[in-house]
């Protein structure tokens, strides 16, 4: 987590509330170290109804690419 941090790489973090492949709980030790660390960007969205496809419903939608087009890389 650490060059993530150092390098402030934005982060958007979903997961499945019914994923029964990756259980919530091991999302929070990441997204805690990079609140710790002080990282400005990283958001953790949870789609309840959704299992391990929630990619399906983040593709499916405008809001991800909105989200890609809103950041640009520093030189």
């Amino acid at each position: 987590m650490e060059p993530i941090a150092q390098h402030q790489v934005p982060v958007w973090v979903f997961a499945g509330g019914s994923d029964n492949g990756v259980e919530l709980r091991y999302f929070y030790a990441g997204l805690n170290k990079l609140e710790e660390l002080g990282h400005p960007d990283v958001q953790f969205t949870i789609e309840a109804d959704m299992g391990h496809d929630t990619w399906r419903r983040v593709y499916a939608g405008e809001d991800l690419y909105n989200w890609f087009l809103s950041h640009k890389k520093e030189k």
